[in-house]
């Protein structure tokens, strides 16, 4: 113990040396597990929450197979799913094609219509989002309508404009509209629906006015993407089972 207490490290007593090692090797732990946690909750160094990707649309319109197959490189059986799935991942090199190596935040988030509630939490982090539908199955066009109008008329999405880019997936199918068709569908859906929650609006009582939504389109006109979308929109055609997913990929990775 007295040779310990007496030896020397680089000219400083042991007893000195030995204890700030130690403290050094504790804080270079608490550091690295302090950038694992703030990883883990998708915090940047600057205090600010990382923007996400989030995927929405109907059930069935292909968002968690599109999902799967830009993170994992394969095609995935899914099934519809009450919960989110949250994943941080770099592009799989088969899908990468513009080589941006940066790690992204995707959000794919269940299209039951019970469920359209809770992803109102995701929109103060949202950097971007991808809307998928299926452009094989005009009847869901509807439903694509409906949930195109909640995110239009909600105010976290007015304050911040995300962009938003309506995939047109099943492209591959036989009598699948083209983006072009999907969008003047969607348009006269959305007419529609001005009219119809406008109506509910005003038979609604005006002390419980919801201060969380804003009125979506001007009144009188026909809805029109260019001049009453809150945010910048794009309209593109997909098909995931055949991999053509490139623009998909790349409004993803530049927004």
């Amino acid at each position: 113990m007295l040779e310990l207490l007496t030896s020397k490290i680089y000219g400083a007593p042991a007893y000195m040396v030995v204890p700030f090692i130690a403290l050094l090797v504790l804080y270079v732990v608490l550091v690295i597990r302090f950038i694992l946690h703030m990883r883990g909750l998708n915090v940047s160094f600057t205090g600010k929450k990382k923007k996400i990707a989030l995927l929405l649309g109907p059930r069935h319109a292909g968002k968690t197979r599109f999902f799967h197959l830009i993170r994992d490189g394969e095609h995935v059986d899914t099934v519809s799913s009450m919960k989110e799935l949250t994943c941080r991942f770099i592009v799989h090199s088969k899908y990468n094609l513009d080589k941006f190596n940066a790690e992204l935040t995707v959000v794919d988030y269940p299209g039951h219509e019970r469920l359209r509630s809770r992803v109102v939490d995701f929109y103060s982090m949202t950097g971007t989002i991808v809307f998928f539908v299926d452009a094989s199955d005009t009847p869901s066009f509807r439903k694509a309508a409906e949930f195109l109008y909640d995110i239009f008329a909600n105010k976290k999405v007015n304050d911040q404009t995300p962009p938003i880019m309506v995939v047109c997936n099943k492209s591959d199918i036989s009598g699948a509209a083209s983006p072009q068709m999907v969008r003047d569908a969607l348009e006269k859906e959305l007419t529609q629906l001005k009219t119809t929650r406008s109506s509910l609006e005003t038979e609604g009582d005006d002390d419980e006015q919801d201060l969380s939504q804003v009125p979506v389109g001007r009144d009188g006109a026909p809805f029109q993407f260019d001049v009453d979308a809150p945010c910048e929109i794009s309209f593109v055609k997909c098909s995931v089972k055949d991999a053509d997913i490139h623009d998909v990929v790349r409004f993803i990775q530049q927004h």
